[in-house]
């Protein structure tokens, strides 16, 4: 108190800083250079712990943001989709509740080359770049 006229310690608190700059920005420019990587696979690349990957990134608001897989058009699709439309409102119209039955959700995506897990895809950035993935079902599969 007497050096500083403060009853708060001078200095830094904690626990030392265990990782150098340089691996800070080796991390900070492999996640600008790969940014669909993960943290895991980052960490065994560079060969330091995953937990020292989320500090640096946290530390430096870096944050894994999610994909979204939209469903791409090709021009015979727009019939298809008309078509689909009428019959809609026909039911509908023979059954008031028709389109509240119907369960409309992201859940419902079925692929001919597997099932891809989305909370195991992201995009590490600052910011939110609101990355898309447009996929087109095969017509073969319909």
């Amino acid at each position: 108190m007497r050096e500083s006229g403060n009853v708060h310690p001078v200095g830094a608190l904690g626990r030392p800083k265990l990782h150098s700059t340089d691996e800070e920005i080796d991390i900070l420019v492999y996640f600008c250079s790969h940014p669909h990587s993960g943290v895991l696979t980052a960490a065994s690349e560079m060969n330091v712990p995953p937990t020292t990957v989320w500090r640096i990134l946290r530390q430096n608001e870096w944050h894994p943001f999610s994909i979204h897989d939209v469903q791409g058009e090709e021009p015979k699709d727009y019939q298809r989709r008309l078509d689909f439309c009428n019959w809609a409102l026909n039911q509908e119209d023979a059954n008031p509740s028709f389109l509240k039955d119907i369960i409309w959700a992201d859940e419902c995506c079925f692929k001919q080359d597997g099932y891809i897990n989305p909370q195991n895809e992201h995009f590490c950035s600052r910011t939110n770049p609101f990355v898309v993935r447009e996929f087109i079902i095969r017509s073969n599969f319909l």
